[in-house]
């Protein structure tokens, strides 16, 4: 029977046949069954189109890799553990795996929830729906969706049902826009659209603090992960990210609260081509898809304020930065420069540092060879405050939201804060940590004087001459070695 199979087939017939055999092996060990198929198994930066027409990126394994924000040295460097989960790349990919549809099948829009306990004080969460019709005249937001019944698997994956949503401070976060501003089926008539008005709706409650930068930051970085939770997060059944790169283009912030815009405004404006609006200024109704992101007050880097973290790295820190540069179109490398360069905040407002004047020509004359500036950032569009602190080596100043601009210091920088007394802060110190930064700090001496209240958050800071000078020693000692 062999003698008569290899006399029937021949060798060039065998031949073929082996090969049709291992291409077909092969053929399934491409495409394979299942949601993950072996291409997305392969290494890093392995690419191909998905249905959209969108190139998606694998990392080795089998995710659909971060954007480009995100730089590989520093994701791959941050560890297991706590410093991943809240401030790394776990943090986006722990949000993706909770993916939940909150609509039945009758339903004709979908509404995907997010859920992650990235601090152990509470559960945030986070949706998009899709065919939904955003009405200026009404100020609200229409979904043809019916609420299925709730599962076991559901709670199983951490996901969390629309009604167990937390509360933010200052009346933020989905809850309460889902409250006041969402309808789902038979709530409200939709009305109608006409033309092609696709668009995509990002729908954002902003804290009153619009002059504070360190808040301000916090929500556009919320947005941000929002975004990048969607974008790495495919639509089941599919290999289409939930959120593409078109989608982007087509997106506009919608500003839900009637604050005033605040100097920090334009940083609305990096989410999409479309200029950011209060929705009761959008010109007709539109229909597409809505982003109910997460507040600033859910960002997890709150959560490391008054504890001493030990994490040196932060993905999601690095890309916030990168994206702000990228928005203004300031170069990642900061300019070379001869000398070093001192920057100290000058604060005008509350907790001000005492003598301040005179401090600062202490400063000027011990350290001649050092350029010593004072600058008060709030007389600086945002664009040129990001431009002084890239050609800055040592930022000082009183504790406060200036120190947020430590952000946008050059790599290897030095950050001197001066604290209130009784203040122990360290959120300032934890972020010098995972920017690479040294970090130096004083506290102010406790001082009597007419109008003071005993509230950190207003008194003025007062610390000795001698004590000032030597914290500015150690960081222009470790800036020259």
């Amino acid at each position: 029977m062999t003698q008569w199979v290899r006399g029937f087939l021949g060798p060039r017939v065998r031949l073929h046949l082996c090969v049709f055999i291992v291409a077909s092996g092969l053929l399934y060990w491409w495409l394979g069954p299942g949601d993950r198929p072996m291409r997305a198994r392969l290494p890093s930066l392995f690419s191909y189109l998905s249905k959209s027409g969108e190139p998606i990126v694998w990392t080795k394994d089998g995710l659909v890799a971060l954007p480009a924000a995100y730089q590989a040295n520093i994701y791959q460097a941050e560890g297991q553990g706590v410093c991943s989960d809240r401030y790394g790349s776990q943090y986006i990919r722990k949000f993706s795996a909770s993916a939940t549809n909150h609509c039945d099948n009758t339903s004709t829009s979908t509404l995907t929830c997010f859920t992650h306990e990235a601090h152990e004080s509470r559960v945030d969460s986070f949706c998009m729906g899709v065919s939904a019709t955003v009405d200026p005249s009404s100020r609200s937001v229409s979904l043809d969706c019916s609420t299925r019944p709730w599962t076991d698997e559901d709670s199983a994956k951490g996901a969390m049902e629309l009604r167990h949503f937390p509360s933010y401070w200052y009346n933020t976060g989905p809850d309460v826009i889902f409250n006041q501003y969402i309808h789902t089926k038979g709530e409200q008539e939709t009305p109608v659209v006409s033309g092609d008005s696709k668009r995509n709706y990002l729908l954002v409650k902003r804290e009153p603090t619009i002059e504070n930068l360190w808040h301000t930051l916090m929500q556009i970085s919320s947005l941000s992960l929002s975004l990048d939770i969607l974008r790495t997060t495919l639509t089941p059944g599919t290999q289409t990210p939930l959120f593409t790169t078109q989608d982007a283009k087509m997106s506009q912030v919608i500003i839900l609260d009637d604050f005033d815009d605040g100097p920090f405004f334009e940083l609305w404006n990096m989410f999409g081509d479309i200029p950011a609006a209060r929705l009761q200024a959008i010109p007709n109704p539109g229909t597409g898809k809505v982003v109910v992101p997460l507040p600033g007050g859910s960002n997890p880097i709150w959560g490391g304020d008054w504890v001493e973290l030990h994490c040196e790295h932060s993905a999601i820190i690095n890309a916030l930065v990168n994206r702000i540069l990228d928005f203004y179109d300031i170069p990642h490398s900061p300019p070379e420069r001869a000398t070093l360069t001192l920057t100290l905040i000058d604060r005008r407002n509350q907790r001000l540092l005492d003598n301040q004047d005179h401090l600062f020509a202490v400063l000027q004359k011990t350290f001649p060879t050092v350029k010593v500036q004072l600058v008060d950032f709030a007389q600086l569009p945002f664009r040129e405050q990001v431009e002084t602190v890239r050609k800055t080596d040592i930022l000082v100043g009183v504790h406060g939201a200036g120190l947020t601009h430590e952000l946008f210091l050059p790599s290897n920088s030095s950050v001197v804060e001066i604290l209130p007394p009784t203040l122990d802060y360290k959120g300032f110190s934890n972020m010098a940590n995972f920017l690479g930064h040294r970090y130096f700090a004083g506290k102010g001496r406790e001082q009597d004087y007419t109008g003071k209240t005993g509230d950190w958050h207003a008194d003025t800071v007062f610390i000795d001459e001698d004590k000032l000078v030597q914290l500015v020693e150690k960081a222009v000692a470790v800036a020259t070695s």
